[in-house]
């Protein structure tokens, strides 16, 4: 009996992996990158060093930055001279908002590319070269629809999971400090409008990820649709994120010059913008137009998948 639990708890296993392998790939693919950043990170900001810095209003300058804004040097309480140490004075959120500003690029721009290709993989798979027909038989099309774009919907965790899992380095490298930001020297460029909002910022930043990477899988999905092969699908979504990236910083430049609309409110405007929040004065702003994309990108998909005869002859 118990050989037989194990047997059936193994198959299960078995077709659980099959069925999310490229999910678990990207995944992993991932923490690997995401590791080796961190790795990178933390050995170049443990190397032990100090630096002399000068207090200007309460507001910790270096040398340079004293001498351009023409701070008189140990005048009265102005940049008194101060040695401070930097293994001492960061929390685990200093340290996440650091490494990911340090690689916003990486996340910015080819991170997108973890989400959309396990997403449409298996969905190109049953629907191309006539194999949509096999899967029709068994099951009708809008339930078959519904079922493979749930199905994928599981790629859009791969990004907010990868960022918890570098809060949690950042944690295990600080043991999980916390520093009052009321009292924080230092502040990585990635919190500065964010100061008092920590934990509310990383949630904000996770439900924001999550929902881009949905916008991510529709536009997917519509790719494919038009594509008669997987590698000019995986060519067609990496080229549409940016052609889509670019129209959205012409629109936000034309809003900046032409409506005279502040930079801040007109850069989250971009897919990128979520990488770059010390730009941005809003936590809600970058979830609403996100949310926004998600939506309009969400009924163009249905509209192109609406017909099942178009759909049959458009795969084979």
């Amino acid at each position: 009996m118990i050989y037989l639990c194990y047997k059936v708890d193994g198959d299960r296993m078995k077709k659980w992996f099959k069925e999310n392998k490229f999910y678990i790939i990207s995944f992993l693919i991932m923490i690997i990158i995401s590791s080796l950043l961190c790795y990178r990170y933390f050995k170049n900001h443990y190397m032990y060093r100090e630096v002399v810095l000068f207090k200007n209003d309460n507001f910790y300058q270096t040398y340079e930055s004293c001498v351009n804004y023409n701070v008189p040097l140990n005048d009265g309480e102005n940049c008194n001279e101060v040695v401070i140490t930097y293994n001492d004075d960061y929390d685990m959120f200093y340290h996440f908002g650091e490494i990911i500003n340090n690689n916003s690029i990486f996340f910015a721009f080819y991170s997108c590319l973890f989400i959309m290709l396990p997403a449409i993989y298996v969905f190109n798979k049953k629907t191309k070269k006539g194999n949509i027909k096999n899967q029709l038989t068994r099951s009708n099309y809008k339930d078959f629809l519904k079922k493979e774009y749930r199905n994928s919907l599981k790629a859009a965790l791969i990004l907010p999971c990868t960022m918890l899992f570098i809060l949690l380095i950042c944690g295990l490298c600080t043991s999980f400090k916390v520093m009052d930001p009321n009292k924080f020297q230092f502040i990585s460029y990635y919190f500065y409008p964010l100061l008092n909002k920590q934990f509310v910022f990383v949630a904000f930043l996770i439900a924001t990820i999550f929902i881009q990477s949905i916008f991510f899988i529709n536009i997917a999905y519509i790719i494919n649709y038009y594509c008669k092969n997987l590698i000019l699908t995986i060519l067609g979504c990496y080229i549409s994120f940016y052609i889509i990236e670019l129209c959205l910083e012409v629109v936000s430049a034309i809003t900046v010059n032409v409506f005279d609309v502040s930079s801040s409110l007109a850069w989250v405007l971009t897919l990128t913008t979520v990488w770059d929040y010390y730009l941005i004065d809003s936590l809600w702003l970058p979830l609403i137009v996100n949310l926004v994309y998600m939506i309009i990108s969400y009924l163009i998909m249905k509209f192109v998948y609406r017909s099942k005869e178009k759909m049959v002859m458009n795969c084979e």
